[in-house]
């Protein structure tokens, strides 16, 4: 595995198993959903991450057409969304912030839904004034390529326009 510090976090990785894996992947959830907020990611895909995080995927082995998940809830900006998501990559958080522990709570944006939300204890690195990143510990990788290999989570939540015609369907989608 080869060796990186990036921001706060020093990570080991494994360019080639994650090239492989990915090469593998057909595409990822921000397409394959059909969703309203999934399709609304999907058009805006190619702006949505700046030049720096593009650049860390790519040393990591990542397509960052592939990602794992994708949420979306509702922001106090008329036509903005708040979208997230994150990658898995075969590799170690050496160093830095990490995804340790979780909590319960509810947000105030998820409170009119009466449903409780598990939210990361977890330290994001702003890239800038929309993106913001987080690399951690992921034991449980959606993508069953990444089982039984150790796995850092590269966390993203940003903001974006609501690019369709129709509009939002109603209630965040965590």
């Amino acid at each position: 595995m080869e060796q990186l510090k990036y921001r706060c976090w020093e990570i080991e990785y494994n360019q080639e198993a994650n090239r492989r894996i990915y090469g593998k992947l057909e595409i990822g959830a921000g397409v394959s959903c059909d969703c309203s907020y999934c399709r609304n990611f999907a058009l805006s895909r190619e702006e949505v991450y700046p030049k720096e995080v593009l650049g860390l995927l790519s040393k990591l082995g990542i397509d960052y057409r592939k990602d794992a998940e994708v949420w979306d809830v509702p922001s106090d900006e008329e036509g903005i969304r708040i979208i997230g998501g994150w990658f898995h990559c075969v590799g170690n958080v050496l160093s830095g912030q990490n995804l340790d522990s979780v909590q319960i709570i509810k947000p105030k944006w998820y409170q009119i839904f009466s449903n409780e939300v598990k939210i990361v204890n977890d330290h994001y690195e702003n890239i800038d004034d929309l993106f913001s990143i987080h690399l951690g510990k992921n034991d449980t990788p959606l993508k069953t390529q990444f089982q039984d290999q150790p796995i850092i989570q590269i966390a993203f939540q940003t903001k974006i326009p609501w690019l369709l015609d129709e509009p939002p369907e109603p209630g965040p989608n965590p």
